[in-house]
């Protein structure tokens, strides 16, 4: 019972998350709220990099999205954070994405 409230959990706040960037406008002031930006990135790239593989495709999938309102900023936090994670597959999944 546990493991499936943490599974619907992870997944309900994936999808809020995906909503949350997928609603930015094409006019957000990228530099204005950097600091915003910041904080959501970092949080998430921690949770990147939990030992749940759920997490992880989770937490993935969020930052596809979020990626394309900052992808520079995005690419320069995980290159930043890479080498502290257990598994570079996911970090360098989003840097072939955004750096391209």
């Amino acid at each position: 019972k546990q493991w499936y409230q943490r599974r619907v959990r992870g997944i309900a706040v994936t999808d809020t998350f995906i909503t949350f960037f997928s609603l930015f406008p094409e006019d957000y002031d990228r530099e204005f709220y950097k600091a915003h930006l910041q904080a959501l990135f970092r949080g998430l790239l921690i949770h990147l990099d939990d030992p749940s593989p759920t997490i992880q495709e989770g937490v993935f999938k969020v930052l596809e999205i979020a990626g394309k309102i900052h992808p520079q900023y995005l690419c320069e936090h995980i290159d930043n954070v890479k080498h502290k994670h257990r598994s570079s597959l996911y970090c360098d999944k989003l840097l072939t994405i955004f750096k391209q």
